[in-house]
């Protein structure tokens, strides 16, 4: 994929991590505190644009320009969607399930229980970010076609006209930016004003899916699988409702963000299981 490729825009993989942090307030405040401790253990190095925890989750969007380019691929998985049966190209083996699999066993090493190191803050803020990516579907999906036979890149090739717009966007960008239906421009540092419309927008999406609501997903600790279903959803929720001449109409933008909803809910409840997996060891009483 190109580096045009963010898997979500700020708002998305801040509205995961608010979800996480409220649910972790509710249920294990001692792991939430601990998170936080981690996480900013690396504060002020992007022009204070990720000193808090919720923050902290774009942190791997901020760095794409410097020396940590190289885990670009660390975003994302190209699971072929190939309708046409054509050749398609084997999965890198640097992609997002490494990430989070290097970031849970990094976390979950017993030698440095209890301390709070740069490698730790990084791969928490690797495991903020990439949680987030995992769950905007064009983040496990690449198309292969006639139009894209070499695959369109998670959608980044395809470019839609997005009536509620009126302009056209690129297709992996109207998903990054949750159906353009949430505010996209939350200046960061994040002022008391841009806070409370994250907490609103978490609170709203948690009380309208519940843990309950996804407790089949939430049993699935798989997190191969969990990409898995992302084709899936790809496939069912991008790919096949859209129009042949590449027009957003009210319709799909309106089963985009039902769906995304949804997601943004299941990511953020995911996360914080894998927080309170990977750092129960350090706070006993979690």
């Amino acid at each position: 994929m190109m580096n045009t490729v963010l898997g979500w825009w700020e708002t998305g993989h801040m509205l995961v991590a608010q979800i996480a942090k409220q649910d972790l307030l509710e249920n294990h405040p001692n792991i939430y505190k601990r998170a936080e401790e981690i996480s900013l253990f690396v504060k002020g190095l992007t022009d204070n644009l990720s000193d808090t925890f919720i923050e902290s989750a774009v942190w791997m969007d901020d760095i794409k320009n410097d020396l940590f380019d190289s885990l670009f691929e660390w975003h994302f998985i190209d699971r072929p969607y190939n309708p046409l049966g054509l050749s398609t190209p084997p999965l890198d083996k640097y992609n997002s399930i490494y990430a989070v699999e290097e970031a849970i066993n990094v976390l979950n090493n017993t030698k440095t229980a209890g301390l709070t190191t740069l490698t730790k803050s990084v791969y928490l803020r690797i495991l903020l970010h990439v949680i987030g990516d995992m769950h905007q579907p064009l983040h496990d999906a690449c198309l292969y076609n006639l139009t894209y036979p070499d695959g369109d890149m998670g959608g980044n090739l395809e470019t839609v006209f997005v009536e509620a717009l009126n302009q056209s966007v690129v297709l992996h960008a109207f998903w990054d930016a949750v159906a353009f239906r949430v505010p996209n421009n939350l200046a960061r540092p994040l002022d008391a004003y841009n806070t409370s419309i994250l907490e609103l927008l978490a609170k709203n999406f948690t009380q309208e899916f519940p843990r309950s609501a996804l407790a089949d997903k939430l049993s699935n600790k798989n997190v191969t699988e969990w990409t898995v279903d992302g084709l899936l959803d790809a496939i069912e929720h991008v790919y096949n409702p859209l129009r042949p001449d590449f027009v957003i109409d009210q319709a799909y933008q309106q089963q985009a963000y039902d769906f995304l909803r949804r997601n943004i809910a299941l990511g953020g409840y995911r996360l914080a299981d894998i927080l309170v997996d990977v750092l129960r060891q350090e706070v006993p009483s979690a």
